[in-house]
């Protein structure tokens, strides 16, 4: 009997030994080895991350979601210019960048901000993107969820993640880097490989300056995220980090350019117009209390479906290059103001080769 406790005590040891040596490894995989097993979007948020870190910035950053990253090209703008848009990229994200801008010795002389309609109304992707890809580090986090907090609104805590985590489990997983959290792209890492696939979207996206084009259809004719807006309420959490974004840039001496990507036809006019206009009038209102803080173009530009990509109405080659030369039209005159940012393009334009990335 007492042989067989042993025999039962050892192999318990030998397995919970194992256990603990796997997961050792493991952990050490996802601590020190995140272009292995972690999505395409890792590299661009890598390239922010290091470009903030280094202080490697621009005349002219721009600053925003996804919709910014893949419609301004910094090759076609007439002065250095680096994109810092990221995908699932909102208030929080901008904040945190503005930050570090006003760390670094020498700063941008402006920034182009630009950020989608629902990207002040609900919280949606931080965790996936921007906590996953490392970009927002656990001191931001915490700060951010102590200052919801202190608002009243757990937004940050409260969306659903693909992580499928507690509210009260999730701040520490992602604080430790817990292996659970990334069991998927592990599990793909090991089977298909992302490392080669990401250094080559690092190396493209540093090439690139920051643009990165996402869908490349030739027309999308559907309804958007924006377009299911029925009412434009900012939350509490968002619009203030928000307001501490251009308060910040405004403390650099930075001029801000805010402009609205384009939306389609079908997803303008899916928006309630009085969510429209409410929207339009938050925005005005940092133009009546920073001094450096510009609304340029049209609060919300309808463009034909023949210049989006994709159902997130990233534009496509063509909106890009449009956009893209309008803006740079617009940082040759004075003042940038005034200019026509996201005005209804031309229906005869073809892009051209300097938009390919």
């Amino acid at each position: 009997m007492l042989y067989r406790r042993r025999i039962t005590s050892a192999y318990f040891f030998v397995w919970l030994a194992s256990a603990a040596i796997s997961l050792s490894i493991i952990w050490a995989w996802v601590l020190f080895l995140p272009m292995t097993y972690l999505d395409g979007t890792y590299p661009q948020w890598l390239q922010r991350a290091t470009s903030l870190r280094e202080c490697e910035l621009a005349d002219v950053v721009v600053l925003g979601d996804s919709k910014v990253e893949s419609a301004i090209i910094p090759r076609n703008m007439p002065v250095a210019t680096l994109n810092l848009g990221g995908h699932g990229g909102g208030p929080f994200e901008t904040a945190y960048i503005a930050d570090q801008i006003a760390r670094c010795p020498v700063r941008p002389r402006r920034v182009l901000l630009s950020l989608s309609i629902h990207s002040f109304t609900r919280v949606e992707n931080t965790w996936e993107m921007s906590i996953r890809n490392r970009f927002l580090p656990n001191v931001a986090v915490h700060f951010i969820r102590d200052f919801g907090a202190r608002l009243g609104d757990y937004s940050l805590d409260e969306v659903q993640s693909t992580d499928k985590l507690p509210h009260a489990l999730r701040p520490w997983a992602y604080d430790v880097r817990f292996p659970s959290i990334f069991v998927g792209g592990l599990i793909e890492g090991l089977l298909v490989g992302r490392e080669a696939r990401n250094l080559v979207l690092l190396n493209s996206t540093v090439a690139n300056r920051g643009y990165l084009r996402f869908g490349d259809q030739p027309e999308w004719r559907g309804v958007g995220p924006d377009g299911h807006l029925a009412v434009f309420r900012p939350l509490p959490v968002l619009n203030a980090f928000f307001e501490r974004t251009v308060s910040r840039l405004q403390q650099s001496g930075i001029e801000v350019d805010y402009a609205t990507m384009p939306v389609n036809e079908a997803s303008f006019d899916e928006i309630e117009p009085a969510a429209r206009e409410a929207y339009a009038a938050y925005i005005a209102s940092f133009a009546s209390r920073y001094q450096l803080f510009h609304i340029v173009g049209e609060p919300l530009p309808r463009w034909p479906a023949n210049y989006f990509g994709d159902v997130g109405l990233h534009l496509n080659a063509r909106g890009a290059d449009v956009l893209s030369r309008q803006y740079a039209a617009c940082l040759a005159s004075e003042p940038v103001s005034t200019c026509p940012l996201g005005r209804e393009p031309d229906d005869n334009h073809r892009p051209s080769d300097s938009s390919s990335p």
